[in-house]
């Protein structure tokens, strides 16, 4: 069975609304990661991050979670054209990161090992109904194939810097990169689809 996320996913639209307005002034797209930036997912970041802030110059980026701040000054001295485009929570309440987590069109989730039910972090942008790329590596359950709760790239690929946009059609958020106008929608029903095909469910 799926670890369900601790992060609930009841934050008001005007908690929602004005996190979106800090991290996005203008209104344009928001990419966001969660996580706690240890050497191998922030290696993974560092990658691929240039390629979406290229394909996707008019988003602006929102980490998440414990280490985000150090993080972003990271990103900082290897690349301060994306950081000026980033905004770091730091270490947040639940309710407080439920709301972040519902201001952000699109989470990129990488893991070097690839996604599993276990991550919690995932699991979280699910339960808030955020669209969710990720990575299918040798720990994946098949679950995230069948279900497509997530859009996946292999962990060999380094593309998912260069896919997630070719990734992402379905989940009706790909316009919003393009176009600053366009309507916000996300996929609401990926955590329900992923445990509804867990082992044990009933139906």
């Amino acid at each position: 069975m799926p670890i369900p996320s601790s992060i609930p996913n009841g934050a008001s639209p005007d908690d929602v609304a004005q996190n979106r307005a800090r991290i996005s002034p203008a209104g344009t797209p928001v990419v966001g990661h969660l996580g706690t930036y240890g050497d191998h997912v922030a290696a993974e970041l560092f990658a691929l991050l240039p390629a979406i802030a290229a394909q996707a110059p008019i988003a602006r980026f929102a980490f998440m979670g414990s280490g985000s701040r150090e993080f972003l000054e990271r990103l900082r001295d290897r690349h301060p054209q994306i950081a000026s485009r980033a905004w770091a929570s730091g270490r947040l309440a639940a309710s407080d990161l439920s709301a972040v987590l519902g201001s952000c069109d699109l989470l990129i989730q990488p893991y070097p090992d690839g996604i599993t039910t276990r991550r919690t972090s995932a699991m979280a942008g699910l339960r808030n109904g955020v669209a969710t790329v990720s990575t299918s590596g040798t720990l994946t359950e098949s679950i995230w194939k069948d279900t497509g709760a997530v859009a996946l790239a292999p962990v060999s690929d380094r593309g998912l810097g260069s896919s997630w946009k070719r990734e992402t059609p379905a989940r009706g958020v790909t316009s919003r990169f393009s176009s600053p106008t366009a309507p916000r929608r996300c996929r609401r029903t990926s955590r329900s689809r992923l445990v509804r095909h867990s082992p044990g469910h009933a139906a």
